[in-house]
């Protein structure tokens, strides 16, 4: 729903029609990507809602690792994002989860390095996410700037 609705005749308030969702890993774009969503989140006044993918992948991860993505989570929670853990697989499976249930209007990944046999299989998870829903925004924050 988009507009504004009449409380008991008061101002108008704002219905939240803007969803942004994050991915927040262990990435050194994570911290990076949190606050790129958050902005967006802001300027268009809409929720946020942050990814973590639990899984055997994460399961695997190094104590460093593993420390890096819980200060990118508290991160987005200090930022008023709401988290979401999916148990996945691997990421594209959380993120099309995570898309089903809480349908954002912008998805803010870290943009993965190219390259490798499985992109060229599947292509990145923007790509992926872009096919499986050609309205959803999704925004690419670079790695190597992090």
């Amino acid at each position: 729903m988009e507009g504004e609705l009449e409380a008991g005749g008061t101002s108008p308030i704002a219905l939240v029609t803007e969803r942004v969702l994050v991915l927040v890993d262990d990435d050194r774009a994570a911290p990076r990507a949190v606050r790129r969503a958050a902005r967006l989140a802001a300027l268009l006044h809409g929720s946020l809602v942050a990814l973590v993918v639990d899984g055997p992948a994460a399961d695997r991860l190094s104590f460093d690792r593993r420390r890096d993505a819980q200060q990118a989570l508290d991160g987005a929670v200090d930022l008023g994002a709401e988290v979401l853990r999916i148990e996945a697989d691997d990421a594209w499976a959380a993120l099309e989860a995570a898309v089903a249930a809480r349908h954002p209007t912008h998805v803010v990944l870290p943009q993965e390095p190219t390259g490798g046999l499985a992109r060229l299989r599947r292509g990145s998870l923007a790509e992926q996410l872009l096919r499986a829903d050609p309205d959803l925004e999704v925004h690419l924050v670079d790695v190597r700037r992090a």
